[in-house]
Formats: C-alpha cells, sequence, structure tokens
C-alpha cells in the first residue's frame, strides 16, 4: 500500500481521507481473497488430481497404455 501511495502524490496528484480509505479497502479485499480462496483452490486441485490417479489405477489396465497423467 505504501507504494501505492507515494506512486500518487508522485504523480502529482494531491492525497485525501477518500482515496486513502478506498485504496486500504481494496487492498484488504485482495488480501483476503489471496491468503483465503487461493490456497483452498490449490488444495481441492491436489485432492483432485489425487482422486484422478486412483481412479485410473482402479480402471484402467495394469499396461499403462492409456495413463492420462
Amino acid at each position: 500500500m505504501f507504494i501505492t501511495v507515494v506512486t500518487y502524490i508522485l504523480e502529482g496528484k494531491t492525497l485525501n481521507a477518500v482515496d486513502i480509505f478506498i485504496t486500504f479497502g481494496l487492498y484488504t479485499n485482495i488480501r483476503l481473497s489471496l491468503t483465503l480462496f487461493v490456497p483452498f483452490g490449490v488444495a481441492l486441485i491436489a485432492e483432485a488430481l489425487v482422486s484422478l490417479k486412483r481412479v485410473q489405477v482402479l480402471f484402467l489396465p495394469k499396461s499403462g497404455s492409456l495413463l492420462l497423467l
């Protein structure tokens, strides 16, 4: 957030409370999304890959010539 404020000031614009409040709110939303939803999505993808490998082992022939991963 500091870099955003410094860049805003260096562009010659005046800084006021409304701009700071909006910037802080947007950074809070981005931080919430990145810390909660991204790790959850990565975990779900990892679980899906493990499940897909288990299904392949169960249903595909032992030769392994038709493996998808």
